[in-house]
């Protein structure tokens, strides 16, 4: 039910900003040799009076790579993602059992298996939350916009959950009501999975089966860049 893993770690772009910020360095080299704009080249050429490239400034490079860094997740962070994800996970599981036994229409099995959806979707928010609570000040300034979608998506998984305990506990027909807020909490859930995957991807969190060193060593560069 959720769609396509979107996991974009972001180090294409790490390596994108420390080339560019590596590339004027270069350049200059190049024309102290007698490259383009070079003493040897008889002229300003690319470069401007006092001999240092124009038209890039490594102060905004830096300022882009230093703010990607910034936004990586530690490892505590990671631990609690996984964490967060396989409780939403579990969630989706006992929702399937749940539309399963609704098909069936048996009372004594619904009723088991919406305490146990309940109860999954109660741990599946607390996680959610536990994460959102290890967040830096920094990381929640800079990750506002998806934090926010994220805290939109978990309040409507929680109203419909509860509207959905309600007509289970007033006896609503399994086949009206009780079916048609089931295929909302469904909806409900899949984009709150969506919101949870698009926050790690900003984090620069891989999802899904990914090797555990790729996982420490991106933490290891977050725990050791400076405030």
């Amino acid at each position: 039910m959720f769609r396509e893993n979107r996991n974009r770690p972001r180090l294409k772009t790490l390596l994108l900003a420390a080339s560019l910020v590596i590339s004027p360095c270069a350049s200059l080299a190049q024309r102290g040799a007698g490259g383009i704009g070079g003493g040897l080249a008889g002229g300003g050429g690319l470069s401007g009076g006092n001999g240092i490239a124009s038209g890039l400034d490594t102060k905004d490079d830096l300022k882009g790579f230093h703010e990607v860094l910034a936004l990586q997740a530690n490892k505590p962070q990671i631990g609690q993602y996984k964490l967060m994800l396989k409780s939403t996970e579990a969630a989706t599981s006992q929702l399937q059992t749940f539309l399963q036994q609704a098909s069936q229409e048996s009372e004594t099995h619904l009723q088991d298996s919406a305490k146990n959806l309940s109860a999954a979707l109660e741990q599946a928010r607390a996680e959610n939350a536990k994460f959102l609570e290890q967040l830096s000040d920094r990381q929640k300034s800079g990750l506002r916009e998806t934090i926010r979608k994220l805290s939109k998506a978990d309040s409507e998984l929680g109203q419909q959950g509860k509207a959905l305990d309600a007509e289970i506990a007033e006896g609503k027909p399994v086949s009206g009501e009780i079916a048609t807020s089931a295929e909302s909490l469904k909806n409900s859930l899949s984009t709150f999975h969506d919101e949870q995957v698009s926050l790690g991807d900003e984090m620069s969190i891989p999802s899904g089966e990914v090797a555990e060193g790729f996982e420490s060593r991106a933490a290891d560069r977050r725990e050791h860049i400076p405030d």
